[in-house]
Formats: structure tokens, C-alpha cells, sequence
């Protein structure tokens, strides 16, 4: 009898074990895809700041060095925000907008672009 009490309690504690594994691997998957989510949002964000950039530059005659700040880019209502609090800086005409949590938008080039 003892034998069958043993082999109880040790099924449960796999069981337990199975399901608290399978908890665990969830959980990351969710955190994963929301991760994901966030960076695809702040790189959708990062093209819009890269448009509105081209824009001030031809509307202003901006030079190649020049910097425009966000303010200058978007009206306070329509400036993007990143998902996972960063920070948005335009750069200099010449380079792409960045992140400081998701880094610099990735120049499309013809590789990216079949893709």
C-alpha cells in the first residue's frame, strides 16, 4: 500500500512540475510577442519621423547638417511616442531617426525592400 501512496504523490509532483513548465514557457512566449509588438510599433514610428524629416527639409531648405528637433517635426498631439518609453531623436538629414531603447531604423535597401 505503501508502494501505491509513493507512486501517487510522485505522479503529482510531475504533474505539478509538467504544468508549472508549461506555465513558464506561456509566460515567456506572451512576454516574447509583446517585445516584438513594441519594436515593430516604434519602427513604424521611426519611418514617420523619417518622412516628416524629408519634409521639413525640402519645406525649409534645410542643409545636409541640419538637425530638426521633434518639435519642429510633428505638433505636440501628433508626436510619436515609443512603446517602451524611449526617446525619439530625428539626427541630421542625412542619417535615419533612433531610438534610445530600439536603436536606428535600418536603411531599406534592395535586399530589405524583396523581402
Amino acid at each position: 500500500m505503501k508502494t501505491s501512496d509513493f507512486r501517487k504523490r510522485a505522479l503529482r509532483t510531475i504533474n505539478t512540475l509538467v504544468l508549472v513548465a508549461i506555465g513558464l514557457m506561456i509566460a515567456f512566449l506572451i512576454f516574447h510577442e509583446e517585445k516584438r509588438t513594441k519594436e515593430n510599433i516604434c519602427t513604424l514610428h521611426l519611418e514617420k519621423v523619417a518622412v516628416q524629416k524629408a519634409v521639413w527639409s525640402i519645406t525649409t531648405h534645410a542643409h545636409i547638417d541640419d538637425e530638426p528637433s521633434t518639435e519642429e517635426l510633428f505638433p505636440p498631439e501628433d508626436e510619436p511616442h515609443c512603446p517602451s518609453y524611449g526617446l525619439y531623436f530625428a539626427g541630421a538629414i542625412t542619417n535615419n531617426p533612433s531610438c534610445t531603447v530600439h536603436g536606428i531604423l535600418p536603411r531599406k535597401t534592395s535586399e530589405t525592400a524583396k523581402k
